[in-house]
């Protein structure tokens, strides 16, 4: 602001000492002009212009010059077929072109044609863009210059600024009507009370609506906004997701936007979970190939890739009230007006929501008709102030049918009734691509609701992730019911430990696989538990999360202590399989005594306590939420975790593989004991091979799951389910067969007459 007002000042002191129109350059009157020939009166024709400077991307508000030029053109050809409007005079017009930003072109511009030609200059059209508009109508204040301005399509707020004399009208309204009002009409049609917004804090016509916008919206529903750098290089979109928002209203340029749309599709931030609102963008504008660096990484989307972002969001465009049969004042339809339009440009601009080139065309008719009703008072000898009121006076008073629909300016200086802002909803289920969702009629403040279907909810309806109560009453039995038959097996284990067949399972090496199995039964009880415990977000208070903590780290000692004790116990079979039968040794006790299998198990399970005891000290273990989005519902997922929780599982891993690892080899090799009795007395063998493989397959499944989700919970429960069943049948019963059998032909016979 302080640049652009250094060159206000500049620009206000070479015009106070240069040669007014009609003065030599001593200030004298210059000779009057050939009374025979009709005066002519020029109007200054600002648009912008493809590679031109202050333009910041190819789009049809940027690029749209040559088009909008037409339709001065035309309009000015049309004034002056007409005999009855500027009789005695010529309208003309002099095109120079102008970027969307305050550049040094459009400051030159204005100077050498308002400022310094000695032409009659009545009036200016234009700029199209509300910061050029805005350089202009503030020199207009600041020099001598005192002319008339519309700026036919420019709609930034601060254009309201009275400080511009009066002299700056518009052809359509402020974007304080155009997209504000639309915004919190549309909040209250929907019941929207929780939104979001981006603007792009580098454009002052961005972050001018934006301002406007925050100050007439309830402070509590504004939830988030934030300003963005026109290049995108910060885009706040994590903090959007940590906001817990839905919809967002953005106010950026269209490579902007691209490039927002494009990281909200890499981010899963995209529509029916999220719904973007944005202003005056035109869809065809997005869709391009877009390829932008991000917070050090490289992002790149298709145009397939774009189709999928812009999925469900809602574009704001200007619709022009105008039918095709309507007589308009030039005394032809706007059929016939846009046919001859079509036939010299080829352009399709008026097919689009934006149809600027009926505004211009209007705003040249706007200044003609009341030049048209001035001219007799400009005969008087009034000064050129005079001549500038005189004309404003007269553009409010005027009403006309125009290409663009009804014009009029009322004291607000914007010919508002003549624009309808349409809410289109894009959608790939659509042929057109887009439906209508409704539209917003400033002359009565009210938003009208078509079609409401694809307008998302602002909140989302929260639950927690967990176990059905069903499926955990379900687990919870069968683990009981399993450490009642574990319980059952071990009184067996005891009482017949002497008899034969029993005998040569180990009975004592048997202890510790029962408690393994026992351990495992009490770890999935306690996770079910845990999360069948916190059913609803109502119960998620400090007492629940207590209980949350401990069960975090309860199961994962029972489950590294289980499965040493466990794979110990097998370890040690096989090693005394191994020692008997491969080595040639006379003193073996020592080597193959329950007391120093015992004795190795402990030392394995001593580790693991170690192990457990500075991981959770050096790195606790804590209760953490997460969440995932699918539509207008989250899951809130309880879940254990430490801060270094990957290191610390891989050296658990590969501690915890030494004892599986080992007990597979030993089982390989002893695959060659060819003694009767081994054969029949055990099925070791198999049980360490299912084992094995049943742990592999869910350490691998166990990966790709969260700790503590539904999914894990359940492969948990499976996998201890089946290792405690396989403990129990081919570590227990098949060796007991034999007394099983003993046992029931002794009742036999004994009842037998």
């Amino acid at each position: 602001m302080a640049l652009k007002g250094s060159v206000l000042l500049f620009f206000t002191v070479v015009s106070s000492v240069w040669p007014r129109d009609g003065e030599s350059k001593l200030g004298l009157p210059c000779p009057a002009a050939d009374p025979v020939s009709p005066p002519t009166l020029y109007l200054l024709a600002l648009a912008p212009f493809p590679n031109e400077p202050g333009n910041d991307g190819p789009a049809p508000q940027y690029d749209a010059g040559p088009a909008l030029i037409t339709a001065v053109r035309l309009a000015v050809e049309h004034i002056n077929d007409q005999n009855d409007i500027l009789r005695n005079y010529t309208l003309d017009y002099v095109e120079d072109r102008s970027g969307c930003q305050l550049t040094l072109t459009t400051l030159i511009s204005f100077t050498r044609h308002i400022i310094h030609s000695q032409k009659q200059f009545v009036g200016i059209i234009g700029p199209a863009c509300s910061e050029s508009a805005l350089t202009i109508a503030g020199l207009a204040t600041q020099s001598r210059a005192d002319v008339v301005q519309i700026a036919p399509i420019a709609d930034s707020p601060l254009l309201d600024d009275p400080s511009f004399d009066n002299n700056l009208f518009r052809g359509i309204g402020s974007a304080t009507d155009l997209y504000v009002d639309v915004l919190l009409e549309l909040m209250r049609v929907r019941g929207w009370t929780r939104v979001g917004s981006l603007y792009e804090d580098t454009r002052l016509f961005f972050s001018s609506i934006f301002d406007t916008f925050s100050t007439r919206i309830p402070p509590e529903q504004l939830i988030f906004s934030s300003g963005v750098d026109s290049q995108g290089r910060e885009i706040p979109l994590q903090e959007i997701r940590d906001s817990r928002l839905r919809v967002i209203f953005v106010l950026t340029s269209d490579s902007l936007s691209r490039k927002l749309l494009c990281l909200a599709y890499r981010m899963g931030l995209v529509y029916p979970t999220y719904q973007w609102i944005f202003y005056n963008r035109e869809l065809s504008n997005l869709l391009q190939n877009t390829s932008f660096t991000h917070d050090n990484q490289q992002f790149n989307c298709s145009v397939y890739d774009m189709e999928d972002a812009t999925e469900g969001i809602i574009l704001n465009l200007y619709r022009l009230a105008r039918e095709d049969d309507m007589i308009t004042e030039a005394n032809r339809t706007y059929a016939q007006y846009r046919q001859q339009y079509l036939n010299e440009t080829g352009d399709t601009i008026l097919e689009t929501g934006l149809e600027y080139s009926n505004v211009y065309y209007d705003s040249v008719w706007a200044l003609a008709l009341s030049l048209n009703s001035s001219i007799p008072l400009f005969e008087e000898g009034l000064s050129t102030s005079q001549k500038a009121s005189v004309i404003r006076q007269k553009l409010l008073e005027i009403e006309f049918e125009g290409m663009s629909g009804t014009v009029n300016f009322n004291n607000t200086t914007r010919a508002s009734d003549t624009t309808v802002i349409e809410a289109f909803l894009i959608t790939r289920n659509d042929s057109s691509g887009r439906h209508l969702i409704g539209f917003y009629d400033p002359t009565v403040a009210e938003m009208r609701i078509l079609n409401g279907n694809g307008l998302i909810s602002d909140t989302f309806n929260s639950r927690l992730d967990h176990v059905s109560l069903g499926v955990g009453i379900f687990v919870l039995l069968v683990m009981v019911a399993m450490i009642l038959f574990i319980f059952v097996l071990h009184i067996v284990n005891v009482v017949y430990k002497n008899e034969k067949s029993l005998k040569a399972s180990s009975p004592r090496l048997n202890h510790l696989i029962f408690s393994g199995c026992y351990l495992l039964s009490i770890m999935v009880i306690v996770v079910v538990l845990a999360d069948i415990f916190v059913p609803s977000l109502q119960n998620l208070n400090r007492a629940t999360l207590v209980f949350y903590g401990v069960s975090c780290s309860v199961p994962f000692w029972c489950y590294t202590i289980a499965y040493s004790l466990i794979f110990g116990a097998v370890c040690a079979k096989q090693w005394r399989i191994y020692k008997i039968f491969f080595t040639f040794s006379i003193d073996l006790g020592c080597f193959v005594a329950d007391t120093s299998l015992i004795g190795l198990v402990c030392i394995f399970v001593l580790l693991d306590v170690i192990f457990n005891v500075i991981w959770n000290t050096v790195d606790p273990w804590m209760v953490s939420l997460s969440e995932t989005f699918t539509g207008d519902v989250v899951k809130i997922q309880l879940s254990c975790r430490t801060n270094h929780y990957e290191t610390w599982s891989t050296i658990e891993g590969v501690m915890n593989s030494f004892l599986p690892f080992t007990a597979v080899v030993l089982a390989t090799v002893n695959r060659h004991v060819q003694q009767k009795a081994y054969r029949k007395t055990t099925s070791i063998n198999a049980c360490v091979y299912a084992l094995t493989a049943i742990n592999i397959t869910a350490g691998f499944t166990h990966i790709f799951l969260s700790r503590q989700s539904v999914w894990f919970i359940l492969v948990l429960s499976v996998q201890v389910f089946l290792t405690v069943l396989l403990c129990i049948v081919l570590l227990f019963l098949l060796p007991i067969l034999p007394l099983v059998k003993q046992k029931l032909d002794f009742y036999t016979h004994k009842h037998k007459p």
